[in-house]
């Protein structure tokens, strides 16, 4: 008889690859999925549950507000509409019930009856936007609540990278989560050649201002003019974009392109040289996390150029395949860049091609398969 999976998820499926490749990873143990979310995912399904996205009143806000400082945090939780919506769906039983992301661990434990639960955490929820003052005076305590509280009552708890992984263990008092990284699928290409006069750099991601995207357009001022570089940027903010449009105007070395679907990427990049990931100094999930650009860049057959994050900055001394600022300012990274010489170019790229069977999804898959089939599932 064929197992009954439930993917639960409060983010874009049009954009995350992550949810996205664990579902596939279910289709291919040959479960049959059933997912709720805001919108359906990228995959054919046996049945998509829509919710509606929030839409906070203005009443409601201010009954939220009055909730946080009261510290009724299950108050807070479990009257969000998209929570009552699930609430009301008449559900069948499941064998698995797959939860991403704090926020739907709580209605996932509640509605699983005698199912598996794993809680796929992705990053550290209580320090999630902690750059953010706003965040942290309004959210943060709710989000660590939520953690302490309901990550025990999960079966199997996977994550993003190993730091993350030991900071639940330690927060949560649980056994250290399983990792499984953003790596998306294998792809069978090989490095372009790198044009001495013209070295391509690219970034893709999603256009946050928390990310400090405009420290990239100024970095372009610091470099040689061999330098050139194309954005791939998905946004929901428009005033942002457009100011990170006005800065890069002013350089004629800089393109912003339409971004591309997330499984085409690695094709869509592989005629560039280095994948470019300047980033802020900002929160532990940046120093920690291993982000899906990473793992693309990779399949891309880049060369990696880096702020010093750590997880990152670790593979790429072992593999071999990029380079590590100094530290987090523009002038370490210009110079560091600007040293480059195109041989060292190559052979970055071409150790990329070595690493990219075994920092492909090939390894996640087999751990996922091993994790599911503890004590059933």
């Amino acid at each position: 008889m064929t197992e009954k999976a439930l993917v639960l998820s409060f983010s874009d499926l049009r954009i995350d690859a992550r949810v996205n490749r664990q579902i596939d990873f279910l289709l291919k143990l040959k479960k049959e999925v059933t997912v709720i979310a805001f919108n359906p995912p990228k995959t054919t399904i046996k049945t998509f549950i829509p919710i509606s996205p929030p839409s906070r009143s203005f009443f409601n806000k201010v009954k939220m507000f009055f909730y946080l400082i009261f510290r009724k945090y299950e108050k807070i939780y479990f009257e969000k509409p998209e929570i009552k919506e699930i609430l009301s769906f008449n559900l069948n039983n499941f064998d698995l019930v797959i939860a991403n992301d704090i926020e739907t661990l709580p209605i996932a434990l509640k509605i699983k009856k005698n199912a598996i639960l794993l809680f796929d955490a992705h990053e550290y929820a209580p320090k999630q936007f902690e750059s953010n003052f706003y965040w942290k005076l309004t959210r943060q305590a709710f989000k660590s609540y939520l953690s302490k509280k309901y990550i025990k009552e999960a079966h199997r708890v996977t994550t993003v990278s190993e730091p993350i992984a030991r900071q639940y263990q330690e927060f949560c008092s649980i056994k250290k989560p399983t990792v499984i990284t953003n790596a998306p699928g294998f792809r069978n290409l090989a490095p372009s050649k790198v044009n001495s006069q013209k070295i391509r750099l690219v970034h893709h991601g999603f256009c946050d201002q928390t990310r400090k995207i405009e420290d990239m357009i100024s970095l372009f001022f610091l470099l040689e003019d061999r330098f050139a570089l194309d954005f791939f940027l998905l946004s929901n903010n428009k005033k942002y974009l457009d100011k990170l449009k006005r800065l890069a105007s002013k350089n004629n070395r800089i393109r912003f392109l339409e971004p591309v679907p997330f499984s085409k990427l690695p094709e869509a990049l592989n005629s560039y040289d280095i994948g470019l990931y300047l980033q802020p100094k900002s929160s532990f999930n940046a120093l920690n996390s291993l982000p899906n650009k990473f793992f693309d860049f990779i399949q891309a057959r880049l060369a990696l150029a880096i702020s010093p994050s750590l997880q990152m900055a670790e593979l790429i001394r072992k593999y071999k395949n990029g380079r590590v600022s100094l530290d987090f300012s523009k002038e370490s990274f210009a110079k560091m860049l600007n040293d480059l010489k195109v041989e060292e170019i190559e052979d970055m790229k071409n150790n990329s091609n070595l690493a990219a069977k075994e920092l492909s999804e090939l390894n996640n898959f087999k751990i996922m398969k091993e994790l599911l089939a503890e004590n059933g599932s």
